[in-house]
């Protein structure tokens, strides 16, 4: 039975970044998010088409979409019309940023972009870091001969024992191993070896500081974190979670980095939106005496002719944030609050 595991949802969220000994909060995981999209977006005036993976990462943060979406569509209209949309990665991210805003992305202006993210050709030069979001596209669409041709990709680059050479001869890294992970775990079954053994590579790289690569670093460990969300491994996500808030300046809000802070607050948003789904919920404070709060349900409405496009396929699980069901059709991305992150995974049972 193939399932999808398309949609980390959290309900409204308050602050707190306290490290619990058997993992993290919702609060937890949401307070740095919203700090580190500050940090990198606060002054930023608008995202375009050419901007889809700064805007998935500002989105799957849960921060508010209102002020950017119109230009963000607009901008995407332009490139559709103007025929500068391309390379299947840069695609595919669109259409993450359409689910995210609830759009339909079959029907964008009268264009269908699921049609045109398939009849995107495969290109030498597409980067595997962008891989990664079109294998969870074409898997979340059905795509399936499409998805396995893009990790067919990867895993050619992928040796047994020594992982990924992405690069022509510089050889494997936790970064690539990362990405490796979570572009094949949309179908683990048939990578299973593979699946494996780049998680056994992946963990010889950590250490008591964080995930190294000349040096311990946030980047890495941000990988980390959603590799092992995305196989699966919640002991190694909750340790790699507790070592990525080690980079975490709370005074920027951002996470430090020798090089560049802002990418790795890029890669710690990335990081930090799969962990959701390991999230425990917050204990609820306690009532005042004689106020009692109502409690309200969060919406999941979607459009019907959006998750009818959708594969639909799916095996409940529970999120351990919100209660509200993992395995459930891609296109179901509106939550209360608008705090959500998304991960596109399918797996055979």
């Amino acid at each position: 039975m193939r399932k999808i595991l398309s949609v980390l949802l959290a309900a409204m969220l308050i602050t707190g970044t306290s490290v619990t000994a058997f993992g993290a909060t919702v609060s937890d995981v949401k307070k740095p998010m919203e700090t580190a999209v500050q940090y990198i977006y606060g002054e930023k005036e608008s995202f375009s088409a050419e901007d889809a993976k700064d805007f998935y990462l500002y989105l799957v943060s849960g921060a508010d979409a209102d002020r950017y979406a119109e230009k963000w569509c607009e901008s995407v209209e332009q490139t559709v019309e103007n025929g500068t949309l391309s390379g299947i990665g840069n695609v595919a991210l669109v259409l993450y940023d359409m689910l995210l805003l609830g759009k339909d992305p079959t029907d964008f202006g009268g264009t269908d972009l699921v049609a045109l993210f398939a009849e995107t050709p495969l290109n030498e030069y597409d980067n595997p870091y962008l891989d990664m979001y079109a294998a969870d596209i074409a898997c979340a669409f059905g795509l399936d001969m499409l998805g396995r041709q893009i990790c067919d990709r990867l895993v050619s680059k992928y040796t047994i024992g020594k992982g990924t050479d992405f690069w022509g001869g510089y050889g494997t890294s936790p970064d690539d191993l990362g990405v490796f992970i979570a572009a094949v775990s949309n179908y683990a079954d048939d990578y299973r070896e593979y699946m494996e053994d780049a998680v056994t590579l992946l963990k010889a790289y950590n250490t008591e500081n964080g995930y190294d690569n000349y040096g311990v670093n946030a980047n890495s460990t941000a990988y980390a974190l959603a590799a092992a969300v995305c196989a699966q491994d919640k002991e190694m996500a909750d340790d790699a979670f507790g070592k990525l808030m080690l980079f975490y300046n709370s005074k920027t809000g951002g996470f430090d980095s020798e090089y560049n802070d802002f990418i790795s607050t890029q890669d710690a948003i990335f990081g930090l939106s799969h962990y959701f789904c390991y999230a425990e919920e917050d204990k609820p404070e306690p009532e005042k005496p004689g106020i009692t709060q109502p409690a309200e349900k969060p919406s999941t409405q979607v459009s019907d002719k959006t998750e009818n496009k959708v594969t639909n396929d799916k095996e409940e699980i529970k999120s351990p944030a919100t209660g509200v069901s993992l395995f459930v059709p891609f296109a179901a991305m509106l939550a209360a609050g608008g705090a959500m992150a998304v991960s596109g995974k399918r797996k055979k049972q």
